[in-house]
């Protein structure tokens, strides 16, 4: 795993990893990470964050929950991916994530495809912005920072 961060998603691997270790670690869903995030006074900051989502209706989705939390995005805040294949590159978005210089870059594909293009955008930017892969609309998400 390429990431930095790894949040506990599952109430199941909570358990069994105190368990084994005799440790305390509490389950955090994607959702109760996402809404602590937006709170911070630095993403919510002009070009805080840039949301890479699945599709038109995933971003129409995700936007109006956004504005639900006093968050205004802007149309060069957000990008659809294309659908990947077995490698990720997106030259597209390197340029949009280069020009617009966010501290915060949100995923939000889902299948796999958010880790492969988290490590993708880390290797290949020129800085180094958070990068926090969240599934999409899903209560439960996971959610990992690279």
């Amino acid at each position: 795993m390429a990431a930095d961060v790894a949040i506990v998603d599952s109430a199941l691997m909570a358990i069994l990893w105190n368990l084994m270790e005799g440790d305390n670690l509490r389950r955090l869903s994607g959702l109760e990470y996402f809404s602590q995030l937006v709170n911070d006074p630095e993403f919510r900051q002009p070009r805080g964050a840039l949301y890479v989502m699945a599709s038109n209706e995933s971003a129409s989705k995700n936007l109006a929950w956004l504005k639900e939390q006093g968050i205004s995005i802007e149309p060069e805040q957000f990008y659809v991916a294309p659908m990947y294949g077995s490698e990720v590159a997106d030259p597209e978005l390197l340029r949009r994530i280069s020009g617009f210089r966010p501290r915060h870059v949100v995923v939000t594909l889902g299948g796999g495809v958010q880790e492969r293009l988290g490590v993708y955008l880390k290797r290949s930017l020129d800085y180094t912005p958070a990068i926090h892969s969240l599934a999409p609309q899903s209560p439960s998400a996971a959610a990992t920072r690279y």
